[in-house]
């Protein structure tokens, strides 16, 4: 099976084990009568060990990936399937616009009725407006990346969902700066720093700024970790986000893994960089 997509399928299955641990830690580890986990407990140790392995695995799988320095001849592969997930995570931030909406709404109201214990949900309403543009954005640049053809304004679109994941993290943030146990929101925060690193590096493709080892790992760990996240059980809102920029990042990884694996068929190895 080809590279692009054997380790795109391995992210999602270590983002599937890391889901199962962390359930089984929230089941044995949390005490919910102190907040609290236990460090030690066997399910804490075993994601521990399981994320440091995925991290090395995709270090070692990704050591030797040479692409285009630019954008349209990274991401152009002509197949279907990065199109398809690019299409249906801009189809799921168009719907996040609006649970977005909906739970800042909601915010306002708990912020209105006690201010001294909540806080007002501006970057989850500047999230709901920067996923109106992110999704346009993903739309038209998976139909780029399909049929060819990049304009000169394929820079801008490209920034655009990295511009969405910002606010995203500051309201991940936000919500759980308050919890007593870093273990209680660790993964959610590394997703969302994974996830805005990851769509940064790709949108540096158009500026002069290649990296494709580092894009790709971070676009792996990203889908890894947002999978695993889920295991914490968040709002739906926060689901659909988290999902829609987890096939944003798949779509991105497929496609530059597929130009990378042409480059090394035609330069021998031992001349990449």
């Amino acid at each position: 099976m080809k590279k692009s997509i054997t380790l795109p399928l391995l992210a999602v299955i270590a983002g599937i084990g890391g889901f199962a641990l962390r359930r089984w830690q929230l089941a044995t580890a949390y005490n919910p009568s102190t907040e609290l986990f236990q460090p030690n407990a066997p399910a804490t140790m075993a994601l521990i060990a399981f994320t440091a392995a995925v991290v090395l695995l995709f270090l070692t799988l990704l050591r030797r990936e040479t692409a285009p320095s630019d954008y349209p001849s990274a991401f152009s592969t002509g197949h279907s399937l990065p199109l398809t997930l690019g299409v249906s995570g801009a189809i799921l931030l168009l719907a996040s616009f609006f649970l977005c909406v909906r739970g800042s709404l909601s915010l306002i109201e708990a912020w209105d009725a006690s201010p001294m214990h909540n806080a007002l949900p501006v970057p989850l309403m500047i999230t709901a407006v920067m996923c109106i543009p992110a999704a346009l954005a993903t739309l038209a640049l998976a139909k780029m990346n399909y049929r060819g053809g990049h304009n000169r304004y394929h820079g801008i679109l490209a920034a655009l969902p990295a511009y969405a994941s910002l606010p995203w993290l500051i309201t991940l943030y936000q919500e759980n700066s308050r919890q007593p146990d870093t273990l209680d929101y660790v993964f959610t925060i590394l997703a969302a720093i994974c996830t805005v690193m990851a769509l940064y590096r790709a949108c540096a493709f158009a500026y002069g700024r290649a990296r494709p080892r580092m894009c790709l790992f971070l676009s792996l760990m990203a889908v890894f970790f947002n999978l695993t996240s889920l295991a914490d059980g968040p709002t739906f809102h926060a689901v659909m986000i988290t999902l829609s920029f987890t096939l944003i990042l798949l779509s991105n990884s497929i496609s530059l893994l597929d130009t990378t694996e042409i480059i090394q068929e035609v330069v021998p190895s031992d001349d990449n960089q």
